[in-house]
């Protein structure tokens, strides 16, 4: 209880100082992956508590009507999650499927107060594999036999259709050097 009384007294201070500014105050927590995929945890890992640590934050809240917004990512991750993986199989993180879930998610949310923002649409962006690797899972428990795909989703500059030209932040900003897959040297000489 004095935990969430502490995160409840300290977002309340947060937000309040935020709003006398003219900002916006939007908690976003990304969920872990077990909170997403339970039916994948094995039996040996026991849950802990009936209720999560997020939802006992956003009940608390909620009960004293704090005005922080807390924005919970996992209804839509999971609903997505039916369709496409958005987290990988050997890794504790989410993919970048799982991130653009999250993106359309803090964006719907953001156009409410700001009618400008207008997230891109997944056609948008382009699958760039990264090829095989040992990603976190395997890499903690000292195997190189669990190679998995990794790949990102690019936006896609090139089906821009009118005279604005969006291109992703760090899309200008990465290095194109020896040791990146040849597709994604390719990609970026193609946006130059």
């Amino acid at each position: 209880q004095s935990e969430l009384r502490n995160i409840h007294t300290k977002l309340a201070a947060l937000n309040q100082q935020l709003s006398q500014q003219g900002i916006k105050l939007i908690v976003v927590i990304a969920p872990n992956k077990s909170t997403i995929y339970p039916n994948y945890m094995p039996p040996e890992i026991p849950v802990l508590g009936k209720i999560s640590r997020l939802d006992q934050v956003i009940r608390f809240l909620r009960a004293r009507k704090n005005p922080v917004q807390i924005l919970d990512l996992r209804p839509s991750l999971r609903q997505n999650a039916k369709t496409r993986p958005v987290y990988y199989a050997t890794d504790t993180h989410w993919n970048d499927y799982g991130a653009f879930v999250a993106y359309r998610k803090i964006a719907a949310e953001l156009k409410k107060s700001f009618p400008e923002v207008v997230p891109n649409s997944l056609s948008r962006f382009k699958y760039v594999s990264l090829g095989q690797q040992n990603l976190d899972l395997s890499v903690n428990i000292g195997t190189s036999l669990l190679k998995e795909e990794k790949f990102q989703e690019w936006l896609d500059t090139q089906r821009e259709n009118n005279d604005v030209e969006i291109r992703d932040y760090w899309i200008d900003r990465l290095p194109v050097e020896p040791t990146f897959p040849a597709e994604i040297s390719s990609y970026l000489a193609q946006l130059q």
